[in-house]
């Protein structure tokens, strides 16, 4: 049974249903030149104003949105006869999203934690959380400094070892002092590959440097490393849940273009290299 269901076959056929249900229910069996305003759609008209308004239409107000739609559906179908349709990449676009989402709803279903185990374990390294590193930093400014700059950051390593923090010390930077729980990809974005990789070789503990970024020379302490997590199943399963619905949403629509494609043959005339010349 449950192979049956993942069929995108079946999905297509289930969409094709309800595609005609649909069709039924809206009142399209009627002839090319009647318009049938079913109990269906009046009852989706006043949801739709319910909704905007917080309130029921009155009868009066039904009957212009009844008047509105026959003017939209009446233009739709003129259109429609003139094959305004075709040729129109925003109407095509739009089409095909529609069918999409019709697809989409065909092959919804609710996995359950068996399968989300094993979603996870094939994809441990998506949900693993990196190291982490705590530490702070000193800024000395090359602009400001000039030449003095790789002396005045030793002088300021030493005097850091010896009298401990200081809060006024360095050159003014607009990145924080302090950096908790940062990733190295983090780092990177912030003060650049070189200085990440070698945050990355410091021994926590010590005042060291100094260290190049982007900005300057920086004097730098690590407090705290944490090591890569692989957090448990009960802690990641609202977040496995919704990435295994997004992929499995994808698959399907794979499938679905899939099937669809194999109905057609499909003819290049003329072969892309000329039609580029």
């Amino acid at each position: 049974m449950k192979r049956w269901t993942r069929d995108p076959l079946v999905h297509f056929l289930v969409l094709g249903a309800a595609a005609f249900a649909v069709y039924e229910v809206f009142g399209s069996a009627a002839p090319a030149d009647e318009i049938v305003v079913s109990r269906a759609r009046l009852r989706q008209l006043a949801t739709t104003w319910q909704a905007q308004w917080n309130r029921p239409p009155t009868p009066e107000e039904l009957e212009a949105l009844v008047d509105s739609w026959l003017r939209e559906e009446v233009l739709y179908r003129e259109a429609l006869a003139l094959g305004l349709d075709r040729d129109d990449t925003i109407v095509r676009r739009r089409l095909a999203q529609k069918m999409e989402f019709l697809a989409a709803d065909a092959s919804s279903e609710e996995p359950d934690d068996a399968r989300l185990v094993d979603f996870l374990e094939r994809n441990r390294a998506r949900f693993r959380e990196p190291a982490l590193v705590s530490f702070e930093q000193v800024y000395l400014s090359r602009d400001e400094r000039g030449e003095r700059v790789e002396a005045d950051a030793r002088a300021l390593l030493a005097r850091l070892r010896t009298s401990g923090e200081d809060e006024a010390a360095g050159d003014r930077l607009l990145l924080p002092r302090r950096h908790e729980r940062t990733s190295t990809e983090r780092v990177a974005q912030l003060f650049g590959d070189g200085f990440a990789t070698a945050v990355e070789d410091l021994e926590p503990g010590a005042w060291q440097g100094p260290v190049a970024s982007s900005y300057g020379l920086h004097l730098v302490r690590v407090s705290r490393r944490e090591p890569p997590r692989d957090p448990p199943f009960a802690e990641l399963r609202e977040r496995l849940l919704a990435e295994w619905k997004s992929v499995h949403r994808e698959e399907q629509l794979a499938a679905f273009h899939r099937e669809l494609r194999s109905r057609y043959r499909v003819t290049r005339e003329p072969p892309v290299e000329e039609a580029l010349d």
